[in-house]
């Protein structure tokens, strides 16, 4: 079953990502979807679209699946993946979590702010 629940404020959508069976991001453009990040820190396995930017936090097969670009037929098989797989539902967290935890935490961010007003100073 899908939900259609309009527009959200943001602790509605990390409460309704904590409930989520699986996210998915299918789309054609994307920097850096933080999205992402917030579904699985909550939890919640994600499907992308495998562009840049996404793939990035999406690992195909390490944090996340990935499909590809306007291919419904791909993006149903991984949809069908996660949910007959539970288990792969868990390592894709379990490694998804700590991608984040070793990626995105204030001290390495800081350091890496550091490093671009250094070589632009």
């Amino acid at each position: 079953q899908i939900h259609f629940l309009g527009r959200k404020k943001h602790d509605d959508v990390l409460q309704e990502l904590n409930k989520a069976d699986l996210f998915i991001l299918n789309s054609f453009y994307e920097g850096l979807p933080h999205v992402i990040i917030e579904a699985m820190l909550c939890n919640c396995p994600v499907i992308a679209t495998d562009i840049p930017g996404t793939n990035e936090i999406a690992i195909h097969k390490q944090t996340a699946l990935l499909c590809q670009k306007d291919n419904p037929k791909d993006l149903a098989e991984k949809i069908e993946t996660l949910i007959s797989n539970p288990e792969t539902q868990t390592r894709l967290l379990n490694n998804a979590k700590l991608f984040i935890k070793d990626n995105f935490n204030w001290k390495i961010t800081l350091k890496q702010l550091e490093k671009v007003l250094r070589n632009n100073g």
